[in-house]
Protein backbone atom coordinates (compact mmCIF):
# COMPACT_ATOMS: atom_id res chain seq x y z
CA UNK A 1 0.00 0.00 0.00
CA UNK A 2 1.15 3.58 -0.73
CA UNK A 3 1.74 6.03 1.41
CA UNK A 4 -0.98 8.14 -0.44
CA UNK A 5 -3.72 5.00 -0.05
CA UNK A 6 -3.26 5.05 3.33
CA UNK A 7 -4.01 8.54 3.56
CA UNK A 8 -6.36 8.09 1.53
CA UNK A 9 -8.22 5.53 3.75
CA UNK A 10 -7.40 7.22 6.95
CA UNK A 11 -8.75 10.23 5.79
CA UNK A 12 -12.22 8.88 4.65
CA UNK A 13 -12.21 6.44 8.21
CA UNK A 14 -11.92 9.54 10.38
CA UNK A 15 -14.48 10.94 7.84
CA UNK A 16 -17.06 7.67 8.50
CA UNK A 17 -16.54 7.53 11.89
CA UNK A 18 -18.05 11.13 12.47
CA UNK A 19 -21.42 10.39 10.41
CA UNK A 20 -23.73 8.47 11.55
CA UNK A 21 -23.66 4.66 11.02
CA UNK A 22 -27.01 4.74 8.86
CA UNK A 23 -24.92 7.90 6.73
CA UNK A 24 -21.80 5.67 6.38
CA UNK A 25 -23.27 3.42 3.37
CA UNK A 26 -23.81 6.60 1.20
CA UNK A 27 -20.98 8.37 2.26
CA UNK A 28 -18.39 5.14 1.39
CA UNK A 29 -20.35 4.95 -1.84
CA UNK A 30 -19.56 8.20 -2.85
CA UNK A 31 -16.38 8.32 -1.46
CA UNK A 32 -14.99 5.23 -2.61
CA UNK A 33 -16.20 5.33 -5.87
CA UNK A 34 -16.11 2.06 -6.68
CA UNK A 35 -12.96 1.17 -4.99
CA UNK A 36 -13.85 -1.71 -3.08
CA UNK A 37 -10.39 -2.55 -1.65
CA UNK A 38 -10.90 0.44 0.02
CA UNK A 39 -14.15 0.84 0.91
CA UNK A 40 -13.01 -2.72 2.64
CA UNK A 41 -10.35 -1.02 4.50
CA UNK A 42 -12.24 1.42 5.93
CA UNK A 43 -14.87 -0.30 6.78
CA UNK A 44 -12.28 -2.92 8.66
CA UNK A 45 -11.16 0.50 10.61
CA UNK A 46 -14.69 1.80 11.28
CA UNK A 47 -15.59 -1.55 12.50
CA UNK A 48 -13.26 -2.02 14.45
CA UNK A 49 -13.04 1.70 16.14
CA UNK A 50 -16.63 0.51 16.84
CA UNK A 51 -15.86 -2.66 18.78
CA UNK A 52 -13.59 -1.03 20.61
CA UNK A 53 -15.90 1.50 22.36
CA UNK A 54 -18.37 -0.60 22.88
CA UNK A 55 -15.37 -2.52 25.06
CA UNK A 56 -14.56 0.23 26.57
CA UNK A 57 -18.15 1.48 27.39
CA UNK A 58 -18.73 -1.86 29.17
CA UNK A 59 -15.69 -1.62 31.36
CA UNK A 60 -16.57 1.89 32.20
CA UNK A 61 -19.82 0.61 33.66
CA UNK A 62 -18.41 -2.13 36.05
Amino acid sequence: MTPERWQRIKELFHAAIERAPAERRAFLDEACAGDAQMRTEVETLVAAHEREGEFLDGAAAR
